[in-house]
Parts: C-alpha cells; sequence; structure tokens
C-alpha cells in the first residue's frame, strides 16, 4: 500500500489480465502505477531503507501508520479523508491495526498493474474520483485508453474515499449492472 494506491482496484486489473477464468472485471479507483504516498515521502522512503538494512541483521520488521489523524503526522496516507473512513469501518473490525510493514511498501515498487492494459481481455468497467489525491483520476483514463477488450471509464466528482463512502451506492449499482451484463 504505497500512498493507499494498492487497493482492490489494482488486483482486479491484474488478475482480468492473468487469470484466464474471469470473465468480466470491475476496477474501482485502480493503483496502476507506485506513485508517491500522500504522507511524507521523503520520511517513509527513509524508514523503508532504515528497516529494510535493520532487517539484514536480524531485527523484527518494522511498520508505520496507514492513516494519518491530522495532516502532517507521519502515516502513508495523510489526506483524503482517510482517517474518517477508516474510524468508519473499524467499527466492525475490532482486531483491526492502523499498520503496515516497511517491507511490504518496499516489496511493492515492482507492482504496475498499470502496464496490463495489452492483456486485459475482458469486459472492464473503471471508475476513478476526480477529486482523488491518492490514486488521480488521470492516470486511470488515461489506462481506459489502452484497453482493447470492452471497457467503460466512470469518473465521480468525488475524493478517494468519498467514492467509498457517499457514493458507494452508485458503484455498487453500477458493479452489478456491469457484471449483469457481461456474465
Amino acid at each position: 500500500m504505497f500512498g493507499g494506491r494498492v487497493c482492490r482496484g489494482g488486483h482486479a486489473i491484474t488478475v482480468a489480465a492473468k487469470d484466464k477464468r474471469i470473465k468480466a472485471a470491475v476496477a474501482i479507483i485502480p493503483f496502476l502505477v507506485t506513485g508517491k504516498p500522500s504522507g511524507d515521502a521523503g520520511a517513509i522512503i527513509r524508514a523503508v531503507l532504515w528497516d529494510s538494512l535493520k532487517r539484514k541483521f536480524g531485527a523484527k520488521a518494522g511498520a508505520i501508520p496507514v492513516f494519518a489523524e491530522t495532516p502532517g503526522e507521519f502515516a502513508v496516507m495523510a489526506s483524503d479523508g482517510g482517517w474518517d473512513w477508516m474510524q468508519g469501518i473499524v467499527k466492525h473490525a475490532p482486531t483491526y491495526r492502523n499498520e503496515i510493514t516497511l517491507r511490504s511498501l518496499l516489496n511493492l515498487r515492482g507492482y504496475l498493474p498499470g502496464r496490463l492494459a495489452k492483456e486485459v481481455k475482458v469486459p472492464t468497467l473503471l471508475m476513478s474520483a476526480k477529486a482523488d489525491t491518492i490514486t488521480p483520476a488521470a492516470p486511470i483514463a488515461d489506462f481506459a485508453k489502452k484497453l482493447t477488450c470492452k471497457s467503460e471509464h466512470l469518473e465521480y466528482p468525488d475524493s478517494h474515499f468519498e467514492l467509498f463512502g457517499e457514493s458507494l451506492g452508485g458503484a455498487v449499482d453500477q458493479t452489478v449492472k456491469w457484471f449483469k451484463v457481461h456474465l
């Protein structure tokens, strides 16, 4: 989860490209390229590198917060309403810990679903959020243009977490509609 960008959307693209059993796909705010975290990128990179060095000498893997409660606080995601969104979902997940291992961030650097456009052969619906500062809409729109399969790109006016909050009902309705037509 570098900058909050590894989400189910990027995985949906990867699976649609690689698994021949898939008949249709929906990718909501898909992570496509490794980008800059919304938190302090320099501090995060230093923490990842320091953790990597320490692990070479037997230390346990370190972790950092995923969501910052206040802007400027050290975390991977420090914008777009992530803290408030997380607070809403953890009510139903009592064992959730607001952390991600630094090793996970290091391992993510080569995960690039955006390179798979030519491999996606199934009908694919992409959704993005125009005001998203975590997973910007423009790369998703560009990716949609590269797809050679039947595809559609829907852009909501929301921020990243608004699409998973206030606009979730519309996104779910579009997902159901897409699968009813293509499955």
